[in-house]
């Protein structure tokens, strides 16, 4: 039978390959297995140009194979088969219909699949290593299948230990629960419900913060703000001032704490709106309105400190982790390292915990009595605080965190890593713990503040921290909360110079008396030593 057929537009396509494919079987070897087999189905295509015109044209048509393939391979495959070859020889086995998947006549049948992976699905056991350490760290089986696989990006598969060393990206304040010295945070109603009422240095403030009237926009600065065209005075409502009696500012900086606070406000909404760095907030933000505050007549002088680059020193004051090893927490920007926890001799210091802190500035009297004291102790332990940088000299009453909306760390556990070491230098000179050590975290507009109080836990014979917050300390995105923000940090500072201050006469000036032999004789400090 001729393989031609007459031009027609209403040919019939399936009577065509019917009788292409019996010619096909024809010139085959007669064998038993393939005489009554059915040809595989084509796919269905449009009727297109007349068959002769295809048949008469094949590479116009792109008609790879040989002419003898039926046209449903020739349409379907896109890989030139082996019978394009002219003097190709079927093989002997190649019997029967075409693979399912739609191998064209002539290709071998044992041909291995050319991706390796999708050899087999069967799971494969590996045998255990000789070396225990080496078996320890590796499964005993593993499965081959690319399906269903449940492997780390490390590419192993293996469980966690309980001597098992943790990235400090995985630290938060329930691990650090953990530690020593532990730190806990409780929601402050859970803890009153519980004890009935704070300690009493704790609870002095701890009110002053919590129980701030709701108008805290000095009342003599009312007229500038709804008068002046110029100023940010969207959602100010005759609510929002205080009045005279209610104001706790001297009414002769008035005029220069407005300047300071729409300033910040507006340079608040620059950084938000350009997505400023960290140092940009820091710089325009807490600087510029703690340093204003910081000028006007407290009790003390104070000293803005910025401890980026402070590292907690000595290593003793590091947090342990349950299992002993110091935790080496380090955010050292620009660092390529692993900050996995180390636990050689030696280990790093810990870099950049906070940002800013507070501090009383000292006298000449202090910093004498101070010195004498140094003299008779080890070098490393000759600091005011946790750390034995350029601030080792300075006693810190409040610390400072700034972060992004997207930090590569969490603030909170920061704070509560350089508040431990705080407690434990307080611990390691014998001086009371009983004070609270504040703190605040800004992320862009948004200011918290929070409380480290110190507790004992009843079942180990341990002093932790009692971490209380975040509260809400105001936002520098209205005035309102502008002015939220300068009426608590008036008041931190204000307990710095009066509380802390007191406490620090008398715990650690009082020991450094004891340790240099100096006596107080009315206001004139004098020498045993003559």
């Amino acid at each position: 039978m001729s393989l031609q057929h007459p031009a027609s537009s209403t040919f019939r396509v399936a009577q065509w390959r019917d009788d292409v494919a019996k010619a096909f079987q024809a010139s085959k070897p007669v064998n038993q297995t393939s005489v009554n087999t059915r040809p595989r189905r084509a796919r269905q295509h449009s009727t297109g140009p007349a068959l002769a015109e295809v048949s008469a044209n094949p590479q116009r048509y792109n008609l790879r194979c040989h002419p003898k393939t039926p046209p449903c391979y020739s349409y379907t495959r896109k890989r030139k088969c082996q019978m394009d070859n002219e003097d190709y020889i079927p093989p002997a086995d190649h019997n029967g219909p075409p693979r399912s998947r739609g191998r064209p006549p002539g290709r071998p049948p044992g041909r291995p699949p050319t991706n390796p992976r999708k050899q087999s699905d069967q799971t494969k056991l590996i045998p255990l290593n000789d070396n225990p350490e080496a078996s320890s760290k590796q499964s005993t089986f593993s499965a081959s299948s690319g399906r269903g696989r449940a492997k780390s990006r490390s590419g192993s598969r293996t469980a966690k230990t309980f001597e098992q060393q943790r990235s400090t990206t995985n630290i938060d304040l329930r691990y650090l629960g953990s530690c020593d010295p532990p730190v806990e945070r409780r929601d402050y109603k859970v803890f009153l419900q519980k004890y009935g009422k704070f300690p009493a240095p704790v609870e002095e403030l701890f009110s002053a913060l919590t129980n701030i009237p709701h108008a805290v926009i000095p009342g003599a600065l009312k007229e500038q703000y709804l008068t002046e065209p110029s100023a940010p005075n969207e959602g100010l409502y005759d609510h929002n001032f205080l009045t005279p009696e209610e104001t706790p500012y001297e009414s002769a900086r008035l005029d220069s704490l407005k300047t300071i606070v729409d300033q910040i406000v507006r340079e608040a909404s620059f950084n938000h709106r350009m997505d400023a760095i960290e140092k940009q907030w820091g710089g325009t933000m807490w600087s510029w309105l703690c340093g204003h505050l910081m000028s006007w007549p407290y009790n003390q002088r104070l000293r803005l400190l910025n401890v980026e680059q402070c590292s907690i020193e000595p290593s003793e004051l590091y947090t342990r982790m349950p299992n002993g090893n110091p935790l080496i927490y380090s955010t050292e920007a620009g660092s390529t390292t692993d900050n996995s926890i180390e636990t050689d001799s030696n280990p790093k210091d810990i870099k950049r915990i906070v940002d800013w802190c507070v501090a009383l500035d000292l006298g000449w009297k202090e910093e004498d009595i101070l010195e004498d004291a140094f003299a008779t102790i080890n070098p490393n332990e000759c600091s005011l605080n946790q750390s034995l940088s350029y601030i080792s000299r300075s006693p810190i009453f409040l610390d400072v965190e700034l972060k992004k909306k997207q930090p590569a760390t969490d603030p909170e556990v920061a704070l509560a890593i350089w508040a431990s070491a705080a407690l434990q230098k307080k611990i390691h000179h014998g001086w009371d713990t009983t004070l609270p050590m504040p703190a605040i975290t800004i992320e862009g507009h948004v200011w918290h503040w929070y409380m480290f109080m110190p507790i004992k836990r009843a079942s180990k014979n341990l002093i932790g921290l009692l971490m209380l917050g975040p509260f809400f300390m105001g936002t520098t995105a209205s005035l309102v909360g502008g002015w939220q923000i300068v009426y608590r940090l008036n008041i931190l500072i204000k307990w710095g110079t009066t509380t802390y201050s007191k406490w620090f006469q008398e715990q650690v000036i009082g020991w450094a008396r004891d340790r240099s032999g100096r006596v107080k004789e009315g206001d004139s400090l004098v020498s045993e030593w003559g």
